[in-house]
Parts: C-alpha cells; structure tokens; sequence
C-alpha cells in the first residue's frame, strides 16, 4: 500500500511538472583542418605546429579525449601570445 501511495504522487508531481523547452543545437561551422591549423601554429612560430605529428595528435586528442580543442580561436591568433590565450597549447619561445 505505501509503495502506491509513493509512486502515485510522483506520478502527480512528474504529471504537474512543465516539459522544459528543447535545447536548440548549437551552429558551430566547419572547424578548420587539422593540416592548417598545424601550418598556421608552424607560421607564428609555435614549436607545436611544426611537429610532423602535429594534424595526428590534434585528431587524436578530440578522439580520445571526445573534446574539441580551441582550433578556431588558435587559427584566429595573430601572435604566439594570442595562441597561449586560447588555452591548450604551450607556444614555447617569445611573443
């Protein structure tokens, strides 16, 4: 008896509850090419991008670790400084 008291009021309560709105999916575009973003780090001088494993790594890692990293943000950079901004790179040397 007291297991149907219990379950009929999360019934009533599940049943007086609003359905909370979908959550609209997220346009995030194309990501660049791990070959560029390699190139590009290479061009500002990042030790990272000239690493001849560098395009693998960057596809293993969002693999392995099912996270994106900040390739549009490190694409966007201008300077070595701009690339460390971005997080999840080290671009050793000076700005």
């Amino acid at each position: 008896m007291r297991h149907t008291i219990t379950i009929i009021a999360a019934l009533l309560v599940a049943a007086c509850c609003p359905t909370p709105p979908p959550v609209e999916p997220i346009e995030r575009g194309p990501l660049p090419q791990p070959d560029a973003v390699c190139a590009h780090l290479a061009e500002l001088g990042c030790p990272e991008g000239a690493d001849a494993a560098c395009a693998r790594k960057i596809v293993q890692v969002e693999h392995d670790r099912l996270t994106l990293l900040p390739e549009r943000c490190w694409m966007a950079a201008k300077t070595k400084s701009d690339v460390r901004k971005c997080g999840q790179i080290a671009c050793a040397g000076a700005p």
